[in-house]
């Protein structure tokens, strides 16, 4: 039995283009992700939101779909999860318009036909979400 798949889009990401591209490709997608289902998000705290409650729910793979500010979303739901469940997760990018920063650091091919073969065969490779330090305005520091 295959992995179920959730996905979280983001149809107002590049100027609600990914909500365009979505519905002129969904029925692709879906079949080549198959099983899954899909949660539509406005925000990234949204998306993390969804990430963190599909994880919880038992769902093994989470591909975000939309703009960077959706996957940065996904991967700050994740994140939010003790490593012993995080590890256990797969986490894809689906990207229907040029590379952006976000496709070109993370090498994410082009082609919807590559990207779709990637995520259903559940390719990985480690990604290091890095450390980031933060000084709040009062001058306190937190740590991420």
């Amino acid at each position: 039995m295959a992995e179920c798949t959730q996905i979280i889009l983001d149809p107002s990401g590049n100027g609600r283009r990914d909500g365009r591209q979505w519905m002129a490709r969904q029925r692709l997608c879906l079949r080549e992700l198959a099983p899954a289902e899909v949660t539509v998000v406005e925000s990234a705290a949204e998306a993390a939101q969804a990430a963190r409650e599909a994880a919880l729910q038992g769902v093994r793979k989470i591909v975000s779909v939309g703009d960077s500010r959706t996957a940065h979303g996904v991967v700050n739901g994740v994140m939010e999860l003790a490593e012993s469940h995080r590890s256990q997760l797969k986490v894809g990018f689906l990207s229907f318009s040029r590379p952006d920063l976000w496709s070109r650091t993370l090498q994410l091919p082009r082609g919807l036909l590559r990207q779709l073969e990637i995520l259903s065969a559940g390719h990985t490779l480690p990604y290091d979400v890095g450390r980031v330090e933060c000084q709040h305005p009062q001058g306190g520091r937190t740590t991420r």
